[in-house]
């Protein structure tokens, strides 16, 4: 509300204001975050460069001690006359390391192995009471942020990379005696020849602190520069708001004079004028203003001319309203007869069509009736014929079941000959098997009679054998005859055995053909007394076959003949059927002209109902002109009115 109330000067000068001072104090806010952003940048990296200080510190010590160790373990290599089995002093070398202190004697070393899950403390210099425990203790889980166990992380870490730093937080003794926990950093570095790892560490909260007042002496510098910049702003303000109201009077002074020459033009004063000479925008508005003055004071003067005009011809107006409201209610009068005669004819229309219908719905209900009858007559007819094929059809069977039957009764006599051959045939068969048999037992007797006389060559041969052995020299000759003579006895006793055993199965499987060719002759005796049976039915069903045959061609005949009379019976039907369906499209015909003229006299009755509107309407439009006509006359005058309030 108090910005309405401001005027523009004052406006301008209070929003130019408020635009530079926002803008002063963004500037100022974003100056700030900035500086701070890069303080904190600086002191990150610082903290960063002296934590590699630290960490490369803390390297360079252990490599110092690892050297010691190392140094140590290869001088008892070299002492011992077993390269693989030598002593090193280690009680001696874990003195030497404890007594090594550095950063004014604060700095130490340790000693742990590398025992899983926790390692076992070899050598503390500060707590002695440690050599030789596990250290396992709750307090120890303070390493790398994660409540894990401080030495577990060096041996996690030394066995993974040989070496490496883990941070933790660690009390850190103090001069009254009280200590606090403190981050630290340690290095360990692992000596794989005795699975030691060294290890020290060093507090890094000096760090911390160092950092803290680093950004200490940042935030104050920041303060100061802010400071200067405000005062020096403040000044370019003042400087600022100096200028901003000397180019407010510059806007405000013709803008007042046109107001002033606003104000003339509402009141009706059209020969005043606004005297700015500038070429700015406002002096362009100046000139536009004069220029639409003198324009409305033409426009004015022509509507008044106009004015007078409108005024007669609104006096004519209602004048030719009043004689075409007379003229619309008397063609509404003879509308109105018009629409009731066409409306008597409409009705008259309308029940002849009905009647017309109503003829032509009773001959299609006997058009349907006839229609039906001559559906059911073909569907006679089809049935018929239906019949008559079917029993052409079973005459045709009959006659080839008859041809069938014969066939099988001569395939039957055929197939008790085939029988009865095949039964002879596996008699001889069964005859000629026996004699197989028997001459396999008649082999069998030769072969044991051969293999007896093996035997008793294979005993000649070993007499002989022993014969020549008591000739000495002179039967050598001898001995190898009776050995090929035995080796050859020995063969035939082994051959015969094998054809032994061949000529027994022989035997067997003989018994077994004789017993499965007189189970055959069992079955091909029972198959020859059956087909004598089939051939027998067979006969008796050709008999009765014979006789179906010639009743089915005596009932084929008459059915063809019914069929014929119900042909002729639909042909008749068919022509009734016509007959009726001409009458019915006569009669919808007739229906269908009555509609035609009963809907052409409602077109009529209509176009008389939309005519009563149109006339309705017309002097409803001439009322409405009339008094619009009086309106414009009044408009005119009060128009008039207005007019002669301006000063021209």
């Amino acid at each position: 509300m108090l910005a309405l109330q401001m005027k523009i000067k004052s406006k301008f000068i209070f929003s130019s204001i408020i635009i530079m001072a926002v803008s002063i104090l963004f500037i100022a806010i974003f100056t700030n975050i900035m500086m701070k952003k890069y303080a904190n940048e600086e002191i990150k990296e610082f903290k960063s460069e002296e934590l590699e200080k630290k960490k490369q510190y803390l390297k360079n010590y252990i490599e110092i001690v690892y050297s010691v160790v190392e140094a140590a373990y290869i001088d008892a290599q070299k002492s011992s006359n077993d390269k693989n089995t030598f002593s090193i002093d280690i009680e001696k070398l874990t003195k030497n390391i404890s007594q090594i202190r550095y950063d004014s004697g604060v700095g130490y070393f340790w000693i742990n192995d590398i025992g899983r899950p926790y390692p076992k403390m070899i050598m503390h210099p500060i707590s002695p009471s440690l050599n030789g425990q596990i250290l396992d203790d709750s307090k120890y889980k303070c390493a790398l942020g994660k409540n894990e166990n401080l030495f577990k992380a060096f041996v996690d870490i030394c066995n993974r990379e040989g070496e490496g730093f883990v941070d933790y937080f660690w009390p850190k003794p103090k001069k009254d005696g009280i200590t606090e926990n403190q981050p630290k950093l340690s290095y360990a570095k692992l000596f794989e020849p005795l699975n030691w790892i060294i290890g020290t560490g060093v507090y890094i909260d000096d760090i911390d602190a160092a950092a803290k007042s680093k950004k200490e002496k940042a935030d104050v510098q920041i303060k100061n520069l802010l400071l200067n910049m405000i005062l020096s702003v403040s000044v370019i303000l003042v400087f600022a708001c100096i200028f901003i109201v000397f180019i407010a009077n510059g806007i405000t002074k013709p803008l007042n004079k046109i107001v002033k020459f606003v104000e003339n033009i509402a009141q009706g004063k059209l020969s005043s004028s606004v005297d700015v000479n500038t070429n700015d925008e406002i002096g362009i508005l100046a000139k536009s203003l004069n220029k639409a003055t003198t324009n409305i004071r033409g426009m004015v003067k022509e509507i008044d001319e106009t004015n007078k005009i409108l005024n007669t011809a609104s006096e004519v107006l209602i004048h030719t309203s009043n004689g075409l409201d007379g003229k619309t209610k008397n063609m509404l009068t003879q509308s109105d007869k018009a629409y009731k005669a066409s409306d008597i004819t409409s009705l008259n229309i309308k029940n002849m069509a009905a009647a017309a219908e109503q003829v032509s719905a009773q001959v299609s209900s006997v058009a349907s009736f006839s229609n039906e009858v001559l559906s059911n007559m073909k569907n006679i007819e089809t049935a018929a014929a239906t019949v008559s094929n079917s029993i052409s059809s079973i005459a045709v069977s009959s006659e080839e079941m008859y041809a069938t039957l014969n066939e099988v009764a001569q395939n039957s006599g055929r197939g008790a000959n085939v029988t009865n051959n095949a039964s002879n045939k596996a008699g001889a068969m069964s005859i000629i098997v026996n004699k197989l048999g028997a001459a396999a037992k008649e082999i069998g007797d030769i072969v044991d009679l051969i293999k007896g006389i093996a035997a008793q060559t294979n005993l000649l041969a070993l007499n002989a054998t022993i014969e020549a052995a008591s000739a000495g020299d002179a039967g050598k000759g001898f001995a190898v005859v009776a050995n090929e003579v035995k080796e050859l006895a020995r063969q035939t006793s082994h051959a015969t055995e094998d054809i032994r055993h061949k000529i027994e199965g022989m035997q067997k499987n003989t018994e077994s053909a004789v017993v499965a060719i007189t189970d055959i002759v069992s079955v091909i005796s029972e198959i020859d007394a059956i087909m004598g049976t089939i051939a027998s039915a067979v006969e008796e069903q050709t008999a009765t076959i014979n006789e179906i045959s010639k009743n089915t061609a005596q009932t084929a005949s008459s059915a063809d003949s019914a069929s014929k009379n119900v042909q002729g019976v639909v042909q008749l039907e068919m022509e009734v059927t016509r007959n009726i369906e001409d009458v019915a499209k006569a009669a919808l015909e007739i229906a269908k002209d009555a509609s035609f003229a009963s809907n052409a006299t409602q077109m009529v009755i209509d176009n008389f109902s939309k005519l009563n509107q149109s006339v309705v309407s017309i002097s409803e439009d001439s009322n409405i002109i009339k008094s619009q006509a009086k309106n414009l006359s009044s408009s005119s005058a009060n128009l008039q009115l207005t007019i002669d309030q301006f000063k021209l």
